[in-house]
């Protein structure tokens, strides 16, 4: 597994995190901003070159 596949998957676990603190807390500033970051993350997880 690369190093760069690690990250992103350590930052899921982050966002994901950051999303259940947004709903919990009802804070929907941390929420917007977990779920951008997160398909931001997935979108470099995803994509790979051949």
């Amino acid at each position: 597994m690369k190093t760069i596949n690690k990250v992103a998957i350590f930052g899921i676990i982050i966002q994901v995190g950051g999303i259940i603190y947004g709903i919990i807390n009802n804070a929907q500033d941390v929420l917007v901003m977990s779920i951008l970051f997160l398909f931001a993350t997935s979108i470099s997880l995803i994509n790979k070159k051949k």
